[in-house]
């Protein structure tokens, strides 16, 4: 279904409110960029998102999930109905600026070395850019944070706003679902794809505004989005670290991470117990990235 166009897709579940407040900018965004289209994602909403939407604006394609899948599902499925050569996925409550989806596109075009282009990403309550991303390796476990050096790539595309050929998200899997409901799902993408030798860029002239915490922080316990976070941190580790040091290192000091996380940091290793569970379905995902990475972990994880 890939054509030359724009398409802004945009995963919700029980987001009505939010997308009644962001999808006018957005519309407004791209009024003037051919061929292109929004497609809103209704992953099983309970509070009418998909009528209400498809009702108010009848210019955006509502594509309806039949159950609850989480972000990476239903950007999956949002992605594989877009029309567009270039996808700019996007959260449900963050607004796009004019300007901001076609300086995104061009960058993409005149930049073939790169998996992803994502904005400055600033988040309204403290005017953070969530698009400087890094991640790092350190006591045997990977963590990821905002701030990367100056005039570095950030490590990974923030999936609340981020741009990419429709074919090169396709090829690599799109995000994985091992990883849903949320959270690593978008540092394991990017970093599967900077490990095939691909860049992630950060377009600084292009700016979207992000409503941070009206989300997964408003609708989910706080308990089970750190347990989910330790998890799935876990998983990525267990999936993508194939240096035999770095993979020595790890196996070493987890013991001694839990042990001392079992008073300090219980979610670290409820995370692990939910992660240990998964493990059969990691290693077949583990030997594919083995063989097809050129990049070294090492290269790529500081500590």
């Amino acid at each position: 279904m890939s054509g030359s166009g724009l398409s802004v897709v945009i995963p919700s579940w029980n987001g009505r409110a939010l997308l009644e407040e962001h999808l006018p900018a957005a519309l407004g965004a791209i009024a003037g960029i051919a061929g292109a289209e929004v497609v809103v994602v209704d992953d099983a909403s309970t509070d009418g998102t998909g009528d209400g939407i498809s009702a108010r604006f009848p210019e955006v394609r509502v594509v309806r999930r039949p159950s609850n899948g989480g972000f990476g599902p239903a950007a999956n499925d949002g992605v594989a109905a877009s029309r567009g050569a270039v996808v700019l996925l996007l959260n449900n409550d963050v607004s796009l600026p004019a300007g901001a989806a076609g300086l995104l596109a061009r960058a993409l075009a005149f930049s073939p070395e790169a998996f992803a282009v994502v904005p400055s990403i600033i988040r309204r309550a403290t005017g953070e850019d969530e698009a400087l991303t890094r991640i790092r390796f350190r006591w045997g476990v990977v963590s990821t944070s905002l701030g990367c050096e100056a005039g570095a790539d950030p490590a990974y595309a923030c999936g609340g706003a981020m741009a990419f050929r429709r074919t090169d998200f396709l090829a690599l899997g799109g995000f994985d679902p091992l990883f849903a409901p949320f959270y690593w799902e978008d540092v394991d993408l990017s970093y599967r794809a900077r490990k095939r030798g691909r860049r992630i860029l950060h377009v600084g002239g292009a700016k979207v505004i992000h409503d941070h915490g009206r989300t997964i922080g408003a609708r989910i316990d706080r308990r089970r989005v750190l347990r989910t976070y330790e998890r799935n941190r876990l998983l990525f580790t267990w999936k993508n670290l194939t240096d035999p040091a770095a993979w020595r290192k790890h196996v070493t000091l987890l013991p001694l991470k839990l042990a001392w996380d079992l008073a300090a940091h219980r979610s670290f290793v409820l995370g692990f117990r939910d992660a240990w569970a998964l493990r059969r379905e990691v290693a077949p995902l583990r030997r594919r990235e083995r063989d097809e990475s050129v990049i070294e972990d090492r290269e790529l994880l500081p500590e």
